[in-house]
């Protein structure tokens, strides 16, 4: 997260106005790269296609859990400094339960919203490529939607795409 930061604070172009956005960026995130590298390798395991990000992507959100359970187990539930109820086994209150599972709850929203500043890359294009042949990675100038529909049908719904390969 600090990555993408601080590479969106030094080289956004248009900063506050855009809200940092990124066209292309200047330093090297690992967690992006890794994701998008393993989007386009893929293995079969017992006849099912098993993609490798999406291994790795339920490893980052077990360990997110794993965090989240030992926090509230080694801290209770408090309220500004207050502690409101113990969790521990076979002594937690119903009432503490059903806190800690909103909790969880709140803690993983969290999380998935910061998935976009962990792997902005990943997330917006996966391993998506302009042009088979120049192997160009998709970026929010370059990319293209592709539509085969005649110019009758985009006239009666009064779009105007043009064709393309690509994001």
């Amino acid at each position: 997260m600090l990555i993408t930061n601080l590479d969106r604070l030094l080289h956004s172009e248009c900063g506050l106005e855009c809200g940092y956005l990124l066209e292309t960026p200047q330093y090297f995130n690992p967690v992006d790269y890794i994701l998008r590298r393993l989007s386009s390798k893929h293995d079969y395991i017992i006849n099912v296609e098993m993609f490798l990000d999406i291994v790795l992507f339920v490893l980052m959100t077990i360990y997110c859990l794993i965090c989240v359970f030992f926090s509230i187990v080694k801290i209770g539930i408090n309220l500004f400094s207050y502690e409101l109820h113990k969790v521990k086994r076979r002594e937690t209150l119903p009432q503490a339960l059903s806190i800690t599972s909103v909790l969880v709850i709140f803690m993983m929203f969290a999380f998935s919203m910061q998935v976009m500043t962990i792997a902005p890359l990943y997330t917006m294009f996966g391993d998506q490529r302009v042009d088979k042949k120049t192997l160009e990675q998709c970026t929010l100038k370059n990319g293209r939607s592709k539509h085969d529909t005649s110019e009758e049908d985009q006239e009666a719904w009064g779009m105007s795409i043009e064709p393309g390969f690509g994001c």
